[in-house]
């Protein structure tokens, strides 16, 4: 295909035109290519004009169906992992009943005792979540280099065996190039939901406290 100026569009005959399907841009927004597209409409009433999002309106709609689902599915992932804190802080309680009974008995109330486990799953909740955003930024950007490093594992480990090569992905079939775009607000808000949850369902078992008696224990 070859691009050409539209000033220099008339030394084209009208049959050889209509064989032109597009004209490549670099708008920064959808707005702009809406825009565009309403001027071109203006200028070129007797043809149809139709955006790259119209035209594979249900490749887009499917990704943006994927990409909910993958929201959705994290979600699930968040819930749980801060549900395996809460337990982690309910086995620490129980584990650590004989101590807690001796804080009691110098004087150590309900409240400051269920502070220090507060903290105690802030940190982890805040930390663990840190290094999972970092881990999975890492693997985003290198997303490409580690799939090539996985192809050429197999390949070389099925060559050993005497089977034919594959490629993990073709991108005659699929994609050549990875679009990456890592957002700072989106893993701020992230960090801040994972620990809020994780926090708020240590309330639950902190009621433990509550319940032990230190002149049963000691």
């Amino acid at each position: 295909m070859v691009f050409i100026s539209l000033q220099d569009s008339n030394i084209m005959s009208e049959k050889f035109s209509k064989s032109i399907i597009g004209i490549y841009i670099k708008p920064k927004t959808k707005e702009q290519v809406n825009n565009l597209k309403q001027k071109v409409e203006k200028e070129f009433q007797e043809y149809k004009t139709k955006t790259f999002y119209e035209l594979y309106l249900n490749k887009y709609m499917n990704l943006d169906t994927s990409k909910k689902l993958l929201i959705f599915i994290m979600a699930f992932i968040v819930i749980f992992s801060s549900i395996n804190i809460s337990s982690s802080i309910c086995m620490l309680i129980l584990e650590n009943k004989n101590k807690i009974a001796i804080f009691k008995s110098i004087g150590m109330n309900n409240s400051s005792l269920k502070i220090i486990f507060i903290l105690i799953a802030l940190v982890l909740s805040s930390t663990s979540c840190i290094i999972g955003i970092i881990i999975g930024n890492y693997i985003t950007i290198n997303i490409e280099h580690l799939i090539n490093m996985i192809d050429i594992i197999i390949n070389t480990t099925l060559k050993i065996f005497g089977a034919d090569n594959m490629e993990l992905l073709n991108s005659d079939y699929y994609i050549s190039e990875f679009n990456i775009k890592i957002s700072t607000k989106f893993s701020l808000i992230i960090l801040l939901s994972y620990t809020l949850i994780s926090v708020t369902i240590t309330l639950i078992p902190l009621n433990i406290i509550s319940k032990l008696k230190e002149k049963e224990i000691l």
